[in-house]
């Protein structure tokens, strides 16, 4: 599955109806496509869908990224390593989730066409179908009605709705929405990072009745101390959107929400050693089985299938203590007969 070619291409596709967010007006995209080939007939398709604002990349940072580093380390690669491709290129390319969600597209594209199995169910198949939604953008109320009519009218049973500039006319605009509706649809808001702490749970407040399914990105993404307040008062579920852009940052926001500080200190190996010597001697001395010994620490600081400093890092929790979580672990491997 050797890759013996890559071409990228930019596409600008214009939206059938410009719609606004409450910091940007948006009629046209850049897309990028990305096509791999391997020397053995197949062929995948990945898309980048950079937005300077959210992803923090231009069209042409995606191109630079394609043509400086992409397609440079994917020649003469092999598809089956994607793990190491990917793990590679996220050093290479901080800070360019699109550019790296493309490459992540086409090899699975070719994973899936090699294995005849749907991509779906390669990953697990855990749903066969995924309800969508269709988004109203900022615009008057009565516009706003007769778009949600129109579109109930097609089919669709989810509406989402953009605000974030106003928020008492995006109270009235909401359950409006909901009174010409009705309840069986679903409605979600997406204030595009437009409100305050305090306009989101006035927001919340006041559209309690119209039973809105989730609020999206209420305040500024780079300010997660008013998303954690937010979402730690809310009736209602609160979704990052600007604010997520990795797994880091979908455990940091989980911590934000706990109201737990990231550790900022890690346990070396050589401690855990010489934790697991100090509780053996202690356990020869007084005759009794230690709950965490020099072997129960060997094993828990042996890289397995990944790195622990680097898992850490990246999951950004809080730590267990080390000699209870050894002592957790060792306690399992004996009820489930492993030891």
């Amino acid at each position: 599955m050797e890759i013996n070619k890559i071409q990228c291409l930019v596409k600008t596709l214009r939206l059938r109806e410009p719609y606004s967010t409450s910091y940007e007006s948006v009629e046209r995209f850049d897309n990028i496509f990305m096509n791999i080939s391997t020397i053995d007939g197949y062929h995948g398709w990945g898309v980048a869908a950079p937005v300077k604002s959210i992803t923090g990349e231009s069209s042409q940072d995606v191109q630079d990224s394609f043509n400086n580093t992409i397609e440079p380390f994917l020649k003469g690669e092999d598809v089956f390593r994607y793990a190491f491709i990917l793990e590679f290129l996220k050093k290479e390319l901080p800070g360019k989730p699109a550019a790296l969600a493309m490459v992540d597209m086409a090899l699975h594209d070719i994973l899936s066409q090699k294995t005849g199995i749907p991509l779906y169910k390669l990953l697990g198949s855990f749903r066969t179908s995924i309800p969508t939604s269709i988004t109203i953008g900022i615009m008057p109320i009565n516009t706003s009605l007769a778009y949600a009519k129109s579109h109930v009218k097609r089919g669709f049973k989810i509406l989402k709705i953009k605000g974030g500039k106003n928020v008492s006319e995006d109270i009235e605009k909401i359950n409006k929405i909901r009174e010409t509706v009705g309840k069986q649809i679903k409605l979600r808001f997406d204030a595009n990072q437009g409100y305050s702490v305090e306009d989101s749970l006035k927001f919340i407040k006041d559209t309690k009745d119209a039973g809105i399914e989730l609020l999206e990105q209420p305040t500024p993404k780079v300010q997660l101390d008013q998303l954690a307040q937010v979402t730690r008062k809310a009736s209602v579920p609160v979704m990052a959107d600007e604010s997520l852009l990795s797994l880091k940052d979908a455990f940091r926001r989980l911590c934000d929400v706990m109201g737990v500080d990231p550790p900022r200190r890690m346990v070396g190996r050589w401690a855990m050693y010489a934790a697991g010597v100090i509780k053996s001697l202690q356990g020869a001395l007084t005759r009794r089985n230690p709950g965490f010994s020099y072997g129960v620490a060997r094993v828990t600081a042996t890289d397995w299938f990944y790195n622990p400093a680097k898992a850490r890092r990246e999951i950004g929790l809080p730590q267990t203590p080390l000699e209870a979580a050894a002592t957790e672990a060792w306690q399992w491997f004996k009820e489930t007969n492993c030891v």
